[in-house]
């Protein structure tokens, strides 16, 4: 199993229930990958599995330290919706289509005859004209990430360093600049009062 930062570089245990493939390292980190019913096929490439490697409980695969990897393929899984976001419903709906050249239309191409080899450049044409589309819209989907990483990043920095200065705060000279600044406040608001009484003692003698 790779993954990158080498989380999994050393065993990892590949469970499947259902419609959720759960890989988990020996620091019992985890990733669940989580597909739509009835789109899930997969398939485990590694010659040194036996009968003997899997738990009969649970389905579970662990490798016992061989250097081939395991692999384990979900094909067609169907639309991925991705939390990209802090906050709720910050949702991005990834769909990968499944390219084989069934699906492109040229798994039949025959051009062993001049009309077959016509009917050829079309089919061809329009699958390079589908392949280029898909390439368009993962690398939206790839822009959309790296900008969401992006920003989280700048996030995780602000308030890592908000943090730390809290944290760091000097208690005392704090609570001294805060009496300073409460002292300074009250004898604004009393010299204020003073201010407005002034008028009313004018006042106040005119009237006798």
């Amino acid at each position: 199993l790779t993954k990158p930062d080498s989380l999994f570089e050393n065993t990892a245990t590949v469970s499947i229930r259902g419609n959720k493939v759960t890989v988990s390292d020996r620091n019992n980190f985890k990733m669940v990958f989580e597909v739509e019913p009835g789109t899930v096929s997969t398939r485990f490439t590694d010659t040194k599995i036996t009968a003997s490697n899997a738990d009969p409980t649970n389905g579970s695969i662990v490798d016992p330290g061989t250097e081939e990897p395991i692999v384990v393929s979900v094909l067609d899984a169907g639309p991925m919706d991705l939390q990209i976001g802090a906050n709720e419903g910050q949702i991005m709906s990834v769909r990968i289509p499944k390219v084989t050249p069934q699906t492109l239309g040229v798994d039949k191409v025959n051009i062993g005859t001049a009309d077959g080899a016509q009917k050829a450049i079309t089919l061809l044409d329009n699958a390079i004209n589908e392949v280029s589309a898909i390439r368009s819209k993962l690398g939206a989907y790839q822009n959309r990430l790296e900008h969401s990483i992006s920003n989280l990043d700048v996030t995780a920095e602000n308030m890592t360093e908000s943090l730390s200065r809290i944290e760091d705060v000097d208690m005392a000279e704090e609570m001294a600049e805060y009496t300073q600044k409460n002292v300074l406040s009250q004898a604004g608001v009393s010299m204020l009062a003073q201010a407005n009484m002034r008028p009313q003692n004018v006042l106040a003698l005119l009237q006798q």
